[in-house]
């Protein structure tokens, strides 16, 4: 950052260099209107744009040049009728986000971002960018409303339909859905309050809309948003918007369902009072100008945008067994990815010494695990399903519980191996049993492991049996894969056999969550091939300290360990190796 002196000094050379005519440095006096944007220093000036003298001020923060100044346009019409210029003329340059400013050199980016502007501004006389209204559409129509943004969770689809909002005592509307049922489903199906929901109307317009250049000014009109939809309406929603504006509304809200060049709907609402005659779409007349609502969005396709293919995962159903340390961040990190539908298992209680390397924390102490991750989930991720068992997964598979069934995925991340095998025994024998995750990690931040096993139709052995089949004469039955050399104990307790655990820190339970949820993931999008077996490897100082061995296979590098990910497997496992 530059000192006040240095602004000074910088916006003096860049009028100097002659860009803006009858240029000036603006007072402290002449700030005020920028003070909203943070600008503390602004000179004020005119430049030719495709023969039109268009009046500008150059702003800065203090925090400037590590980051952009900020360039209005100076209109007659405060809301301005051009994309890319805001409701008080401010021009959008380009995202921040990610942005790489030479700070060395801030007269240069002066001037480069006057450039920038400068290309906005023709492009928006001429008409060039008129379409770039479509794509902004949302954003132009938040400036434009003087009110607070209403939650809204429509499914933007292209049938026009009845819809469902909520009025205040004011006539505010406060929310918009398709249903309550819609509001419950973004919200895990939690209990929420179940509002008096009123008639609404979603109407979706056809592509051809993109071939009309408008501003979002021009839905002031009613007769120009009544002539706008109906050209724009595909024959079968044109016979829907028929029958629903048959009937007779005191206050009307529509939500134009707007198509944008980037793919999409961009979703906007209109509210009439004292309408007269029906719809006003269609027939009927208001006794004001329509009022503009600004919607947030809530429905899946926005909100899991961010999320790397979260919506191809929203159908996927996915069982954990055991929310422990590696399962409760397993949880989370499954379902910010996107998963739709969790089946936690698990029969225990959170305890205070669980509560310091658990996801929970101290908030789930005292309470079934099942049901606090689930208050966790469904707290911080939207349109997550979660089904809760309250007991062992053996129990669940002695009855054939329906709880397992129509799951893609199931992972064991109980730590048991004796239960673990007993799993895999029993699920490798049902033809249409899910794929199986086996994830567990080791003392004192040795490693952590996760192995993929029956995948359907994949041509390889490797199951979880595989790891303890066919020992070598002479030695003990022992997890192959494990990074500690066998017969070896590592539970400690603090005050007696009660509060036996084994020692490893919360950062060990994180990354093997990582590693399980990224082999889950490989799977649930189909990029997954075989059965391996995947290890992260820890540095072993603190393990070896405690006076413990490791084995062969820890001696192995982490390009060997993924080199040979499929060799555990054996053709003679009592399991899995009969399978083709």
């Amino acid at each position: 950052m530059i000192s006040a002196e240095e602004r000074q000094s910088l916006l003096k050379e860049f009028l100097a260099s002659g860009r803006l005519s009858s240029a000036r440095l603006l007072n402290s006096d002449e700030l005020a209107w920028g003070k909203s944007r943070q600008i503390v220093a602004a000179v004020e000036g005119n430049i030719d744009i495709d023969g039109r003298r268009v009046a500008l001020r150059v702003g800065v923060c203090h925090r400037f040049p590590l980051t952009l100044p900020q360039i209005f346009w100076v209109l007659p019409d405060p809301l301005g009728r051009f994309p890319h210029v805001e409701h008080d003329g401010k021009i959008c340059l380009r995202a921040d986000d990610g942005l790489l400013i030479d700070h060395h050199s801030p007269l240069e980016v002066l001037q480069e971002s006057l450039d920038i502007a400068v290309d906005v501004i023709g492009a928006g006389v001429s008409g060039a960018n008129a379409a770039d209204f479509l794509d902004e559409l949302e954003a132009y129509w938040l400036q434009i409303t003087d009110h607070d943004s209403v939650p809204c969770y429509l499914d933007p689809n292209d049938t026009l339909r009845r819809v469902a909002i909520d009025r205040n005592r004011t006539n505010q509307i406060t929310v918009v859905a398709d249903s309550y049922d819609a509001v419950q489903e973004f919200a895990g199906n939690r209990d929420t309050r179940s509002p008096p929901l009123h008639a609404a109307h979603y109407v979706p317009l056809e592509p051809s809309a993109l071939q009309d250049r408008f501003t979002p000014q021009d839905f002031r009109s009613l007769e120009w948003t009544r002539h706008f939809v109906s050209k724009h309406l595909s024959v079968e929603n044109r016979k829907r918007l028929d029958r629903l504006g048959a009937k007779n509304y005191a206050r009307a809200f529509v939500v134009l369902g707007i198509p944008r060049r980037k793919g999409g709907k961009a979703l906007v609402g209109i509210d009439y009072a004292g309408v007269s005659g029906g719809n006003p779409l269609r027939h009927g007349t208001p006794g004001r100008p329509g009022r503009y609502i600004a919607l947030e969005r809530r429905d899946r396709a926005v909100v899991t945008a961010r999320a790397e293919n979260a919506p191809d995962l929203a159908k996927a159903r996915v069982g954990l067994v055991g929310c422990g340390s590696v399962g409760g961040y397993l949880a989370l990190l499954l379902a910010r990815a996107g998963v739709g539908h969790l089946t936690l298992v698990d029969p225990d209680k959170l305890t205070a010494q669980n509560a310091f390397r658990h996801v929970l924390g101290s908030s789930g102490i005292g309470t079934p695990k099942v049901d606090a991750m689930k208050r966790e989930l469904t707290t911080k991720v939207p349109y997550i399903d979660v089904g809760l068992q309250r007991e062992r997964i053996e129990n669940l598979l002695v009855r054939r519980d329906s709880a397992l069934k129509n799951l893609g995925l199931l992972i064991y991340a109980a730590g048991d191996p004796t239960v673990g095998r007993y799993l895999n025994e029993q699920l490798q024998r049902v033809q249409d049993a899910p794929a199986l995750i086996f994830t567990w990690l080791e003392p004192y931040g040795l490693g952590g492991h996760a192995l993929l096993t029956k995948t359907q139709g994949a041509d390889a052995w490797g199951c979880f049996g595989c790891l303890f089949d066919s020992p070598i004469p002479g030695e003990p039955r022992r997890n192959r894969a494990d990074f500690a050399a066998p017969e070896q104990f590592f539970a400690k307790d603090v005050s007696g056999c009660a509060t036996m655990y084994t020692p490893y820190a919360d950062l060990d339970a994180v990354r093997t969550a990582e590693l399980a949820t990224r082999l889950a993931l490989d799977l649930l999008r189909d990029r997954s091939r075989g059965h391996p077996l995947l290890s992260w490897k820890g540095d072993g100082e603190a393990f070896r300290a405690a006076g413990f061995q490791t084995s062969a296979r820890y001696e192995l590098d982490e390009k060997s360990l993924h080199e040979l990910r499929f060799s555990y497997a054996r053709e003679n496992c009592a399991v899995c190796g009969r399978k083709p």
